[in-house]
């Protein structure tokens, strides 16, 4: 017979298991406890229990970003490396992010990459951080989230993890 501690709220949890059937039962008087069920833990060994998975909760959840870092990382490389033998070619995109320094574009492929402001071609854009819009001086041509534009891929480096893109 083993007896697996739960710590949960203010209240001690168990669960015994014989002939591979569960019967919980908690320590707080509300739910009876069998005669053959006993407590294995002390109080304070239960303190320093509950701060170890305290712990190495923290220690796993550092884990698991360090783990999303990489992958998303391995992604853009990937991303940057297909894209290298691409350069030249012209595909339809969305306008995913627009910034200070330029424009993104997701294509249907997921591939993520930059138009910078001077491959926007030959008129001068102003950035609306408010409303996150680029507006053409002149033509006064704006550009927000989730327009479609034709883009041709003029850059890709997976070293960097860099795609650019310029404007057609």
């Amino acid at each position: 017979m083993g007896i697996i501690k739960y710590f949960r709220k203010k209240y001690w949890e168990a669960a015994i298991f014989r002939g591979g059937r569960r019967i919980p039962f908690t320590c707080d008087g509300l739910t009876a406890v069998p005669d053959s069920a006993y407590v294995l833990f002390t109080e304070k060994e239960l303190e320093k229990y509950a701060e170890q998975a305290t712990k190495y909760a923290q220690i796993s959840s550092e884990r698991e970003k360090i783990a999303q870092k990489v992958e998303r990382e391995a992604v853009e490389i990937k991303k940057a490396e297909y894209m290298q033998n691409k350069i030249g070619n012209e595909y339809q995109g969305i306008v995913s992010g627009i910034t200070a320094f330029g424009m993104f574009i997701e294509l249907e492929n997921t591939v993520e990459g930059l138009i910078k402001f001077e491959d926007l071609g030959n008129e001068y854009f102003i950035y609306n951080d408010e409303n996150k819009t680029l507006i053409g001086e002149h033509t006064k041509k704006v550009y927000k989230i989730g327009d479609k534009v034709k883009i041709k891929v003029i850059y890709a480096d997976k070293q960097l993890r860099r795609i650019n893109f310029k404007l057609i």
